[in-house]
């Protein structure tokens, strides 16, 4: 007797999922929370299906991990937010409702209630939240934006600045800066492997994360020691190297807030020579001094776009 074949309803259309975006952000107009939802092809129309989430739960929290089942075409948030206009300092912004949606043929809306600028149908979202939900429904992210170098020098000035906050008088060492904060193996990872620091970097990170267990060298340890507090090994595994690489520079400060920290922190002389290496500025080419030996070069300045904090 031939098994039973499973039947994968057909996408919605493009525009009959901008209709559902404006519908939702219409019918949830107000809401104190966000709530998960889900679409599926029904007899007379559309199916949605809710899950409000308590009170203070980011639906990042709540999709991270998800598994959306094949009868369902679609996977989207509606969320309260503020719509703010960048022309206006300190703005506090005008409520809103938005709902973001993404098919299973790739097609993505977004849509804010009374915001002309975010109208259903229009650019695709880009950051966190389309990358999950994407990955709920097994559809690749954009691949990274910019290369691994980006996570190790937050992860470089951070605790520098950690340090500099415990004890005022403390200074990184001029000559190694690095090995002064980072852990002597993480550094030493770095060194042996400078992939770790290139846009494929992003990947070999996130094989360490995804092992169900710790590795027994002592660099590939360090690099997933380094990332453990920010996902877990079946997250890593459910992620792509895109959504990867978004979530934990999402997860951090930004090199710019580090930055003002350093300087709030640290004499101008000190915070002065660390700025270059923070943003990855290339060495000098009349001066193309090597590196001090232990030292992983800088990586040269930011590629593509920044995701969204």
């Amino acid at each position: 007797m031939p098994h039973p074949t499973c039947t994968v309803p057909r996408p919605l259309p493009s525009e009959e999922l901008d209709r559902v975006a404006r519908e939702l952000a219409e019918a949830d107009a107000g809401t104190p929370h966000a709530t998960l939802v889900r679409v599926r092809p029904g007899p007379t129309g559309p199916v949605i299906g809710r899950c409000s989430l308590p009170a203070g739960v980011h639906p990042a929290d709540a999709l991270i991990g998800q598994v959306v089942p094949t009868d369902w075409v679609a996977s989207g948030v509606v969320a309260p937010a503020r719509a703010r206009s960048l022309d206006v300092p300190d703005d506090p912004g005008a409520p809103t409702t938005v709902v973001m949606l993404v098919g299973r043929d790739g097609h993505a809306t977004s849509h804010a209630l009374g915001v002309d600028a975010i109208e259903a149908g229009g650019e695709p979202p880009v950051g966190r939240i389309p990358d999950l939900l994407r990955r709920t429904l097994g559809l690749p992210t954009a691949p990274p934006g910019t290369s691994a170098a980006e996570w190790w020098r937050v992860c470089w000035l951070d605790a520098l600045v950690a340090a500099a906050a415990a004890d005022p008088d403390h200074r990184p060492e001029p000559e190694r800066p690095l090995t002064s904060t980072l852990p002597v193996d993480l550094v030493q990872a770095l060194v042996d492997e400078p992939g770790l620091c290139a846009v494929e970097g992003w990947t070999r990170m996130r094989q360490l994360a995804a092992e169900p267990e710790a590795p027994a060298a002592p660099g590939p340890a360090a690099v997933r020691r380094a990332v453990a507090p920010h996902v877990e090994p079946s997250v890593a595994a459910w992620m792509d190297d895109g959504c990867f690489s978004r979530w934990l520079l999402g997860a951090v400060p930004a090199l710019d807030e580090l930055l003002d920290l350093a300087s709030a922190l640290l004499p101008p002389e000190v915070v002065d020579g660390l700025r270059p290496m923070a943003v990855g500025h290339p060495p000098d080419p009349a001066d193309p001094a090597d590196p001090p030996e232990g030292e992983p070069a800088p990586h040269p300045g930011r590629g593509g776009t920044d995701a969204p904090r």
